[in-house]
């Protein structure tokens, strides 16, 4: 967190010379009113070289699901539980004024299989206020289906991201970063336990006459019989720009912190997000960090909440209920709170998110908690 090293770099940069190595544990837990919990824990350990930001750290991470979501309801099945590993190495180490850096990450679960790699730069141009990062990152996704080995079906996906970006110090209390990442997708993309309702007009014309609003519960007596699996393009453009800024409030020993995010993909996706918030020093070693976050997303050019056909056996080419997909907004807010003391450092955070989903089948609102915590040692 930027407003964090605001505050702390220099408390923090003198230990980091002394003792290098850091270990440090995270855990969360996520839960919504779509019957999602997923619980994470994370361990790492991290060995920093130098003053330059040279560091290698390798990193554990168990994430254990499970769901009875809208997703899994609308597909008539059973409440799932599963568990994801991953294992993220990374280095980099300072060359004169360039910071190299490299990165491989592995994860499976008992459908998916993705690994990705990594090699990035920054530069420091005429000096400290002024660097300059380059990334590209490299993922492979091997997408399968529960119960079903990988050899008898499974799908690929295959994504590129590169990521521009430039961080100013324009003074001793205010610090601009901007960042433009593109990102290209080629493979599948769809949900393989997603199955897309289809209506036609004597289904819909049934239902305005019983007078029910289609939705979770009463969709499966309209639809057709036909069950079509969702099919989304193969292939997807993002554009990102990102920009946030950091200001040292000097007479409360506080940070401000504003990001705005503007996104758009050749789906016809467009989203704009922007965060607030507000990190202040509480004492010595207390630091209690405020934000808030708001999102707007527009739907994919081949979305509907209703896909209507004029006869039984036509399927639309792209199809779809990804929410994700759909038009919506979100709202966040949070706390974090930190400990600095010498050789520990910890934190624990609390936010909630509020969701409305203005065109969508299955639900309308979603809120979800998110619970977060983490120790560090500095041996």
């Amino acid at each position: 967190m930027l407003c964090s090293c605001l505050c702390v770099c220099a408390a923090s940069s003198g230990a980091a010379d002394d003792r290098p190595w850091t270990i440090s544990s995270d855990s969360s837990v996520y839960s919504d009113t779509d019957n999602v919990l997923v619980v994470t824990s994370q361990l790492g350990v991290a060995r920093k070289f130098g003053e330059g930001g040279g560091q290698v750290s390798a990193t554990g991470v168990v994430d254990v699901v499970s769901a009875a979501s809208v997703d899994v309801v609308a597909a008539a099945s059973k409440r799932f539980s599963e568990v994801r590993s991953e294992a993220n190495f990374a280095i980099s180490h300072e060359v004169g004024s360039f910071l190299p850096s490299l990165n491989y990450r592995y994860s499976i679960e008992p459908d998916y299989r993705s690994q990705g790699v990594g090699a990035g730069v920054q530069k420091r141009l005429g000096g400290a206020d002024t660097v300059l990062g380059l990334n590209y990152q490299l993922t492979l996704d091997t997408i399968g289906r529960s119960g079903t080995p990988f050899s008898v079906f499974s799908r690929a996906l295959a994504t590129h991201s590169a990521e521009l970006g430039l961080t100013q110090n324009l003074s001793t209390r205010m610090v601009l970063r901007g960042v433009y990442t593109l990102t290209v997708q080629e493979g599948y993309m769809a949900k393989v336990y997603r199955f897309v309702p289809l209506f036609d007009a004597s289904g819909l014309a049934r239902a305005k006459s019983d007078g029910a609003k289609l939705d979770l519960d009463t969709f499966n007596e309209y639809r057709l019989a036909a069950r079509s699996p969702e099919q989304v393009p193969d292939s997807r453009v993002r554009h990102a720009l990102a920009l946030r800024g950091l200001y040292y409030l000097e007479g409360l020993e506080a940070s401000l912190r504003v990001d705005y995010r503007f996104y758009i993909d050749n789906w016809a996706v467009t989203a704009n997000t922007l965060e607030l918030s507000f990190y202040k020093t509480l004492s010595e070693l207390f630091m209690l960090d405020l934000f808030t976050r708001g999102y707007q997303q527009s739907a994919a050019s081949f979305y509907k909440s209703q896909y209507v056909v004029n006869q039984p056996n036509e399927v639309p080419h792209y199809r779809t209920v990804d929410r994700k997909l759909s038009p919506y907004d979100m709202v966040s807010v949070g706390a974090r709170i930190e400990l600095h003391t010498d050789p520990i450092t910890a934190y624990f955070e609390l936010s909630g998110m509020y969701t409305a989903f203005t065109d969508y089948l299955f639900i309308d609102h979603e809120i979800a908690l998110v619970g977060q915590g983490g120790i560090a040692w500095t041996p």
